[in-house]
């Protein structure tokens, strides 16, 4: 499948083409049966999740890592958590605008899901602030380094 994404980008059909749930070794594998470098893999990742290295392994080859469940599809209490709530009041924003800014701040384009209108609006809500280097350390105390959604350990 991947080839005849390759060949759309190639005629000029695609402007950037991309993969979704390739971990580190997979990644690495299939760079080395590529043609064309991913632009973007889309995997889980939010503040319990929070994949530094392998972000900084993509970014060397010139893929883009995309956050899906940036907000741990409700698995993990991510509005509850104190520690967001907190850097939250400090900016007047919600927990989870402060875990989507962390993600964003760092370079991951995220994908927030919601049915309402109201989050829709308050998760793009947040590019008014940043979070400071010590905000940031911070937040990286609630990584957990591993997935909470146990069917993708299957790939």
């Amino acid at each position: 499948m991947y080839r005849a994404l390759e060949e759309a980008l190639k005629a000029g059909k695609a402007r950037a083409i991309g993969i979704s749930n390739y971990d580190e070794g997979r990644y690495a594998a299939f760079l080395r049966q590529c043609r064309i470098v991913p632009a973007v893999n889309q995997l889980e990742c939010h503040v319990y999740y929070q994949k530094w290295a392998f972000q900084e392994n993509m970014q060397r080859h010139g893929t883009q890592l995309q956050a899906w469940a940036p907000l741990s599809s409700g698995i993990k209490n991510v509005a509850g958590a104190p520690v967001l709530q907190e850097i939250g009041e400090h900016y007047g924003k919600s927990a989870a605008q402060v875990a989507l800014r962390f993600l964003v701040q760092r370079g991951i384009s995220v994908i927030p899901k919601s049915k309402r209108e109201s989050r829709l609006r308050e998760n793009m809500d947040i590019f008014d602030f940043s979070l400071s280097a010590a905000e940031v350390q911070t937040i990286c105390g609630l990584n957990q380094n591993d997935t909470l959604f146990p069917w993708t350990k299957m790939f």
